[in-house]
């Protein structure tokens, strides 16, 4: 049976909502007091971590805590930055650069002549010693991925001497010799430089679109993207010399260099 008293309540009701709506109009409202209170998060149950949300993620914890301290490669030496060039920049260009020619050759593309990174995206150093998948993302936290670019001869000399103004950057495929600034004696695929083709150069996304000042490089007479991150190139490259029992041991082999005076 239904209450009797809602109909008399909802009269009230409508009555009471039709007196405050009627007196709104010449008199206004203002609050004449006001209660704050005053929370300590240090009180028991009031912890920092959710016990029910510390259960539910502990397991992905750990699985993700094992797959990043995972041993993927050993290297022979410790790989740090340097200029005009340095073991940790050619090893991550040289990576690249033989992770993405396998696939392209095994889909039956054009072959990458060169590659070419950034120090500054390299923000950390690999050890001598277990590689893990941790410490090639601390070496590579950006989710930057790699590009091929085809550029004119005239747009290759443009990226070359770039280069070599700045003192050389990450290389592979490459070499030359810094001469008033200018990159010299270009080889390219071992190859001497040809300015009657276009070549097809391997770079993150952040370098092709411009990042370290490389405007230049926004109109390519092509741009391809590999869907590849670098990161991931990385870590292609040291599990597959690791499934072929090799450890890593770049060099600084001359790729750039200065010229005598």
């Amino acid at each position: 049976m239904l209450d009797q008293r809602v109909p008399l309540l909802m009269r009230l009701s409508f009555l009471l909502i039709s007196l405050i709506l009627a007196s709104s109009c010449s008199t206004r409202l203002y609050p004449v007091s006001s209660e704050t209170k005053v929370y300590d998060l240090g009180k028991m149950g009031l912890s920092d971590k959710d016990s029910l949300t510390e259960i539910m993620i502990s397991p992905y914890r750990i699985k993700l805590n094992a797959e990043m301290d995972d041993v993927i490669g050993v290297s022979e030496t410790i790989m740090e930055k340097g200029l005009p060039e340095g073991k940790l920049g050619n090893f991550t260009a040289d990576a690249c650069l033989s992770v993405l020619n396998h696939e392209r050759i095994s889909n039956g593309q054009h072959v990458i002549d060169m590659c070419f990174l950034n120090n500054g995206g390299l923000r950390n150093s690999l050890p001598k010693g277990n590689i893990t998948v941790r410490r090639v993302f601390e070496l590579m936290p950006f989710e930057n991925e790699l590009v091929v670019l085809e550029l004119s001869p005239d747009k290759m000399r443009i990226l070359l001497d770039f280069i070599a103004n700045k003192g050389g950057m990450p290389i592979s495929g490459v070499r030359f010799v810094i001469a008033d600034e200018k990159a010299t004696g270009i080889q390219i695929s071992a190859k001497e430089f040809d300015e009657s083709r276009n070549y097809f150069v391997l770079t993150s996304d952040y370098l092709a679109n411009g990042g370290d000042d490389l405007g230049f490089l926004s109109q390519p007479l092509s741009n391809s993207a590999t869907g590849i991150k670098v990161r991931d190139a990385i870590i292609t490259y040291i599990k597959k010399q690791k499934s072929e029992g090799k450890n890593l041991d770049p060099k600084i082999d001359g790729r750039i260099s200065y010229a005598r005076p």
